[in-house]
Formats: structure tokens, C-alpha cells, sequence
């Protein structure tokens, strides 16, 4: 195990870190001192390689659901994206794509298949929660689901 401690510094005007690794098996300190350069180049390479695994599954997205060219999407590395023809928008979680995508396409989710349905073909009650109008439709894309 590796105990990392950062610390500020200043001289004649210019900033600078210093940073301590502390090897707690060996006992070992190592110190460095870094400028604003190399705390930056520092920075963008730790950023770099601990986003890799998460730029690679956005190569390979899996479309849920899609509706007039817009797709909702998710990563095997759990984000969630919107894409239309450019580039997928992120989002932080699969609530806010789901919305995103509900607003893009002007749908809807039935609460009780999940579907994303046209407004006009819900039922919306008192609690705003939306169910299909064709419950035929919905109850078979609930049992469809729960074959799964």
C-alpha cells in the first residue's frame, strides 16, 4: 500500500507542489517537486488512464430503445447516452437519459411495460404517472419481459 501526500509551496513568486509517496511495506519516501507544468502533465495522465476503460465502452454502445433516429444508449461501463446523428450526449445516470430521451422524442414511459409510447396513446392519473391506453399492448410487453 501507497500513502500519497500532496503539499503547496511557494517561491520567488511561482507555485509548486511537492509530493510524498510513502511505501508502507518498504517504509520507503520518495518525494518529487512539481511546477504548475508538470502538476498539469501529471494530471491529464492519471485522467487519461483512469478514463480509458470508460472512452473504450463508449466505442461499443448498446442501443435500448430508439425512436426517429434518436437512441438511447448504455455502455457496458453503466453510462447512459442520448444520440441522434452526432455524437451521443453522456449523462450521469440512466434516469437523466431516459428523461433526455423522453424529451427528444416526445414520448413517454409506461410505468408498468416500459415502453416509450406517444403522449397521445397514455393515460396519464392524478399522480402523473403514465400507463399505455392499449392495455393489450402493454400486458403483452409485460409478459414478453418477464420471459426473459
Amino acid at each position: 500500500m501507497t500513502t500519497i501526500s500532496i503539499f503547496n509551496g511557494k517561491e520567488r513568486d511561482k507555485r509548486y507542489a511537492i509530493l510524498l509517496w510513502h511505501d508502507v511495506e518498504t517504509g520507503r519516501d520518495t518525494t518529487a517537486r512539481l511546477d504548475e507544468t508538470d502538476a498539469a502533465t501529471l494530471r491529464d495522465a492519471l485522467t487519461a488512464w483512469l478514463d480509458a476503460p470508460r472512452m473504450e465502452a463508449r466505442k461499443t454502445p448498446t442501443v435500448v430503445a430508439e425512436r426517429d433516429g434518436i437512441r438511447l444508449l448504455t455502455t457496458s461501463s453503466g453510462e447512459w447516452g442520448v444520440a441522434d446523428d452526432e455524437s451521443p450526449s453522456w449523462l450521469s445516470c440512466e434516469a437523466e437519459a431516459r428523461c433526455e430521451f423522453r424529451y427528444a422524442t416526445g414520448t413517454v414511459s409506461c410505468e408498468s411495460c416500459a415502453r416509450f409510447i406517444e403522449r397521445g396513446d397514455a393515460c396519464v392519473d392524478d399522480d402523473g404517472i403514465y400507463t399505455c391506453a392499449d392495455e393489450t399492448a402493454c400486458s403483452a410487453a409485460c409478459a414478453a419481459k418477464e420471459s426473459k
